[in-house]
């Protein structure tokens, strides 16, 4: 439950886009989203389903960015909704645009099949936003283009977060100069 801004009225938000009472679309404060979204969390510990798909789609709809994030997750996944990424790739979108390094990154992905070109520039503003996920792929890219001085840095970033496999690629590149 929610409450109205426009007629106070507590209005079930389940389902509607609009207030039963006075008709008005609803609208969420932080507070109210935040709560929303920890009730989801919740609701998918205890496998209440329902409550979890409907908190999330109803805050991806307003542009709540965990929301949105979330929600994207799940549809991709198709786990409690079916699958679509199409409308994942909306919502990761949407995240992106606030600077959402993860959502950037999943974005990129779900565009690599499709889009080379906007999937790299979505992998490289990931990585530019610290998405640990994107760094070794961003220094496979970079370094596939010829620019060896940002794929050297992201091989380091990558292996600065544990990933194996961007150790042993500066390994190799310092070992063959």
């Amino acid at each position: 439950m929610i409450k109205c801004k426009n007629c106070g009225g507590l209005c079930d938000y389940k389902g509607e886009s609009h207030c039963p009472n006075c008709h008005l679309e609803y609208t969420v404060t932080e507070l109210e989203a935040s709560d929303m979204i920890k009730e989801a969390r919740a609701a998918l510990k205890s496998k209440n389903y329902e409550t979890v798909k409907e908190n999330l789609h109803f805050l991806a709809n307003r542009g709540v960015l965990e929301a949105e994030r979330e929600y994207a997750a799940i549809l991709e996944k198709g786990k409690i909704v079916p699958k679509d990424t199409d409308l994942a790739s909306k919502y990761y979108l949407s995240a992106a645009r606030k600077n959402d390094a993860y959502s950037a990154y999943k974005y990129s992905r779900l565009l690599s099949k499709n889009d080379e070109k906007i999937s790299n520039f979505w992998l490289a503003f990931a990585a530019m936003l610290g998405a640990k996920e994107a760094f070794p792929k961003a220094a496979d890219m970079y370094r596939h283009d010829g620019d060896e001085d940002s794929a050297t840095f992201y091989y380091a970033m990558a292996a600065a977060c544990d990933d194996t496999s961007a150790t042993v690629a500066m390994a190799k590149r310092y070992y063959n100069g």
